[in-house]
């Protein structure tokens, strides 16, 4: 607890890029960083497996802010069963079936009570039509807050959608009107209409110096290129290159 993790650069997990994980961890803030090019199809025993950052189950008073979080297939990020978190001014460039979603926990069914404002997500080449934010269900008493969320070329933040399977599966997500928790660790949220400029400008270990990899992302975002990455097919992945050490 009591932990900031700020203006960090994370690449090519095998898994998720970051897990905030145990009942005791609480008070955490993730801002200013970089969680990009999670490998898909690399040395992963479940297979294909491009993951961004995961918000654990039960967890509290985690804040995910101002990140750039681009090519992972799912976990942009994700917020499971019974945690409680506030995901505010991420861009989430070229998910694949997932942006900001959510996990069921059915072996300690608290409600998850999350806050997602002033997000953008914007389609790349790997990401499907429509993303799904409660495929894997929700807690029973959950409440999610939406406001000012942006989708660009792709479905997201959607008010209507259902939940999957899981705890609750074919009742309508529970949305609530007002944040179901205090907002006051996020403190000044922007417009999501300013996230990808603002975001641009700062994320990552060396804003203001970035190395050849961190600059590469940011090109991508701002062409709407790149994609989903698996290893070893980019050679940039080789962990025996000079990048890759990094």
């Amino acid at each position: 607890h009591g932990v900031l993790i700020q203006n960090c650069s994370v690449s090519w997990s095998i898994d998720e890029a970051l897990q905030i994980w145990g009942e005791n961890s609480h008070d955490i803030a993730i801002r200013d960083s970089i969680f990009a090019e999670a490998l898909d199809r690399s040395i992963h025993p479940k297979g294909a497996h491009s993951m961004g950052p995961i918000i654990g189950p039960n967890t509290r008073n985690i804040v995910v802010q101002r990140n750039l979080m681009a090519h992972n297939r799912a976990r942009n990020p994700v917020v499971h069963g019974g945690a409680e978190a506030i995901v505010a001014n991420n861009l989430i460039y070229d998910p694949g079936f997932a942006g900001v979603h959510f996990y069921n926990w059915p072996a300690n069914p608290k409600p998850t009570l999350a806050a997602v404002i002033g997000n953008v997500v914007i389609a790349g080449p790997s990401t499907s039509r429509r993303l799904v934010a409660f495929d894997h269900g929700l807690n029973p008493g959950s409440k999610i807050f939406y406001h000012d969320n942006l989708a660009r070329g792709t479905e997201a933040f959607v008010s209507n959608e259902k939940l999957g399977r899981g705890v609750g599966a074919g009742s309508l997500a529970p949305f609530v009107g007002e944040p179901p928790l205090s907002l006051a660790a996020a403190g000044q949220i922007i417009p999501a209409t300013g996230v990808e400029a603002a975001i641009l400008s700062q994320v990552g270990a060396r804003p203001k110096d970035r190395d050849a990899t961190d600059a590469r992302l940011i090109a991508e975002v701002k062409s709407r290129g790149g994609g989903v990455r698996d290893w070893p097919a980019d050679p940039r992945l080789d962990p025996r290159s000079p990048e890759a050490a990094r």
